[in-house]
């Protein structure tokens, strides 16, 4: 399972993007099946990711809101992620590349069912906390680390080679693997800010900085897809590449060779001056950290000759969460019971998913719901209360009330014909209206009665915000509690 990181819904060939190249994903879509509405489980970092992990709700399975590094929960050790329903089934599995589901010793991969974990603990722009500088939730107490399994191997780590060091690593554990089942978890840590490539793909591509990320990312895949045919495993391995929410709402890179585009952070000095880009969700309206189509809408791609049909465009809606049912039917195996899962079994083929409601929240607030062409925002008159508990919210407080946004009137869209969520017509469907109402309030009133508790551990306490780092500042516990 390949997984890029804020990758937008218009950023390969396949999906309509003319300057990022993306020649072997391409081939990849003509080999496989793509799908042109697929929707990640959350609009954000690390809440998809466990949905992807886990089949269930970032609201349903503990971690619905992205985490930063001082924070200290993370996926609860309670849930059963697809890592360890596949080693009972007798599988080898890897995690290579951006973990962001915590860092305490209960949430780490090896821990999560991963014989292997190689990357980065948390999100890139999780640098270490400047001498000078105000503190930013988003902000490590250490620089930045590449792990092997739980030991630092560098820090602050080079990331202009970080795709093709989880490219090598990937390809050896698949070479290692090859005689035995095997489950690859490759996060990306790119496109996400900052953004970095390596030579050759530097200066490469006609959409700037951005575009050599996206291309370089494209060749690994390449070099992986390569891999399975060499070793005679391509027919017996099912390959799916997507990304774990849409491209944030930022200035695009500019071409090579044009003046770059200066970051702001929040305090309004610059960080990641000049790698700090974002893509295109085509059409689509919004972008990460919404649930407008441009935040959830995400590219997906399946591929498995001789038994994914090729060619294949399906218009099916379809989510990461379905991915964790197929994966453990497809070894086997079965759901774990005694809870609930919010995914449906898409088939060997790709092509027998039944048809059900999507349920799109922004942490524990069910903002809308698609059913078939139909996609209702829902009337919101409340926040959730009490607040819950995030760095986030603690530094931005204004984010919580802005992304937990309020609607007097419900919305409705026909998205077959209404891409980009601009016509309004609930006043001319009622009915419609009405049904998905009920649909998601029945939903939602099931769900907060089942909704597993944060995990919370002790650990040291985070700066307070906007303190700023003197050069005398003590950090040596976050260096004692990370290792």
């Amino acid at each position: 399972m390949i997984l890029a990181d804020d990758l937008g819904y218009g950023d390969l060939g396949c999906y309509g993007a003319t300057t990022i190249a993306t020649p072997r994903i391409d081939r990849m879509a003509r080999e496989g099946v793509r799908f042109t509405d697929a929707y990640a489980g959350a609009p954000f970092c690390s809440p998809s990711r466990a949905a992807l992990l886990t089949g269930r709700l970032p609201a349903r399975c503990g971690l619905p809101y992205v985490m930063f590094p001082a924070e200290h929960h993370g996926l609860p050790a309670a849930e059963i992620t697809l890592a360890e329903r596949l080693k009972e089934r007798g599988y080898a599995t890897a995690c290579i590349g951006k973990w962001h589901l915590g860092w305490d010793a209960p949430f780490r991969p090896q821990r999560q069912g991963f014989d292997v974990y190689y990357g980065l603990p948390y999100a890139n722009d999780s640098t270490e906390w400047p001498v000078g500088a105000p503190f930013m939730q988003v902000m490590g107490l250490v620089p930045l680390p590449l792990i092997d399994g739980d030991r630092i191997v560098e820090a602050p780590v080079d990331q202009s080679k970080l795709t093709r060091r989880y490219t090598e690593r990937a390809i050896a554990f698949i070479r290692a693997n090859r005689a035995r089942p095997f489950f690859l978890y490759l996060p990306h840590t790119m496109p996400h800010v900052p953004q970095y490539a390596t030579e050759p793909y530097l200066g490469k591509s006609q959409a700037g900085l951005y575009g050599d990320v996206v291309e370089e990312i494209d060749a690994s895949t390449g070099l992986i897809l390569d891999t399975l045919r060499e070793l005679g495993l391509a027919e017996r391995t099912l390959v799916i590449f997507t990304s774990d929410n849409g491209a944030p709402r930022r200035g695009g890179s500019p071409p090579a060779g044009k003046a770059k585009a200066r970051a702001k952070t929040p305090a309004g000095g610059e960080r990641f001056a000049g790698h700090s880009f974002a893509g295109s969700n085509g059409p689509l309206r919004g972008g990460k950290g919404t649930t407008f189509e441009g935040g959830i809408r995400i590219p997906m791609i399946a591929w498995q000759p001789g038994t994914i049909a090729a060619g294949r465009e399906s218009a099916a809606a379809v989510s990461h969460l379905d991915l964790y049912p197929t994966f453990v039917h497809l070894a086997g195996g079965t759901l774990p019971a005694g809870r609930t899962y919010d995914g449906r079994d898409l088939g060997r083929d790709f092509a027998t998913a039944p048809a059900q409601p999507l349920y799109h929240y922004f942490g524990y607030q069910l903002q809308a719901i698609r059913d078939g062409d139909w996609k209702l925002f829902l009337r919101v008159d409340r926040r959730p209360e009490p607040r819950p508990v995030s760095l986030w919210f603690e530094h931005q407080p204004q984010v919580f009330e802005n992304q937990h946004r309020l609607l007097a009137t419900p919305e409705l869209y026909n998205l077959r014909g209404d891409l980009a969520e601009a016509h309004d017509v609930a006043t001319e469907h009622p009915e419609i209206v009405a049904r998905l109402t009920k649909l998601a309030a029945d939903f939602d009133a099931a769900l907060q009665r089942d909704r597993r508790p944060m995990q919370l551990v002790d650990g040291p306490k985070p700066p307070a915000p906007q303190s700023v780092r003197a050069a005398d500042t003590d950090v040596s516990v976050w260096k004692k509690w990370f290792e």
